[in-house]
């Protein structure tokens, strides 16, 4: 065999050769381990750089909930902003060749973005966000699942309700009206509609028509009696009584014309506020979900009409006995609401709120003579 020396010049050659082989060999190689290794990932989709190419992902569908709660849901282009989460009952992914509807894939809306967590190319997903719902709501959402008491198990009519006493026997959920919608309430002898709030105990009172719960302090025991649920004793609503300005909340007399003053039981109820949730109290933490345009309605609404006149009421405009509103809807026609007659001037609602007489200091005040006849 005869052997030749390579000349420098075709050694270079084939030394560069060989090499763009081993090059080729190993981003082959490379190449072909990751598409083999690399099959679970997190990839973000509609907003920003997706790190899987169309072929392996397609989001089909991107649907946003039209209100919170609401059943409706709207094709969006990008992801929106905001305080979302995945819906996992209705959100799916489909394989290839697989018409299943696979929910168990990893999806999450995180920092304004949606990630998905695939296993196959070809993957086809639909995705559905909801508006965040808060341990508060949720529990508002399991009470509106309740099943509501109709009027033939006792409950009162929805819009024109008559009730003639307080119901002995039954624990009803019922359905009525307020200025702001529908208001479920808790009527009869109830035992589920507690709630504690750090060591004190409350009673759920309604839903009011706005989605807020409107509960009723009870005590520092879920057993306390009725004089144990008192904060500070007996105390009068005024310690005056000969003059019907003294039935308000916040009344203007004859004495001290255009100077509103407070009654005694607003002074009494400050001061509870104060020592429950004041800086540094027990239910602190609790402040920042209280209602703050929450409203007490203190009916001032008034008539003389004789046929409303009782013999032991003292105390008028003048001369004349004068009768207000809740006397004549509970006494005469046996009708309450749970609707303000006067907003404006007898809703009771915290100095910058959006609705009522925006006069009180705290939210907090009495129930109404209303309330307390559909319980």
């Amino acid at each position: 065999m005869k052997v030749e020396k390579l000349s420098k010049g075709k050694s270079k050659k084939i030394i560069i050769a060989i090499t763009i082989i081993v090059l080729a060999i190993e981003i082959i190689y490379i190449t072909n381990s990751k598409a083999k290794y690399q099959v679970t990932k997190s990839v973000q989709i509609v907003n920003g750089n997706v790190n899987y190419s169309l072929a392996d992902l397609n989001v089909l569908a991107l649907k946003v909930q039209d209100s919170k709660g609401s059943k409706t849901y709207n094709q969006a282009e990008t992801v929106p902003s905001g305080s979302y989460e995945v819906n996992k009952d209705k959100s799916y992914c489909t394989y290839p060749g697989d018409n299943t509807e696979y929910k168990n894939i990893p999806m999450e809306y995180k920092d304004n973005k949606v990630y998905i967590g695939i296993t196959k190319k070809g993957t086809k997903c639909y995705v559905y966000l909801d508006f965040k719902v808060t341990a508060s709501e949720k529990t508002l959402d399991n009470l509106r699942m309740t099943e509501v008491n109709m009027e033939s198990d006792g409950c009162p009519t929805y819009s024109n309700p008559i009730i003639n006493g307080k119901e002995e026997s039954k624990s009803l959920l019922c359905k009525g009206e307020d200025d702001d919608g529908d208001t479920y309430y808790f009527r009869g002898v109830v035992t589920n509609n507690w709630v504690r709030m750090g060591n004190t105990y409350w009673r759920i009172i309604r839903i009011n028509g706005d989605g807020t719960i409107r509960l009723i302090y009870n005590g520092t025991s879920a057993g306390a009696t009725k004089e144990g649920a008192n904060y500070g004793g007996n105390v009068s609503f005024n310690s005056s009584h000969n003059l019907a300005e003294y039935v308000g909340f916040k009344y203007t007399t004859g004495i001290r014309s255009g100077v509103s003053t407070e009654s005694a039981m607003i002074y009494v109820l400050n001061i509870f506020y104060n020592d429950n949730f004041g800086d540094g109290k027990s239910l602190v933490s609790y402040v920042n979900k209280l209602d703050h345009n929450v409203g007490f309605c203190g009916d001032r609404t008034s008539t003389t009409d004789s046929s409303a006149q009782s013999t032991n009421n003292t105390g008028g405009i003048g001369d004349t006995a004068t009768y207000y509103g809740a006397h004549i809807r509970i006494n005469n026609s046996k009708q309450p609401t749970f609707k303000c007659p006067s907003k404006d001037n007898d809703l009771y609602t915290k100095k910058g709120a959006t609705q009522g007489n925006k006069s009180l200091t705290n939210p907090v005040g009495l129930i109404t003579a209303d309330e307390l006849a559909y319980i």
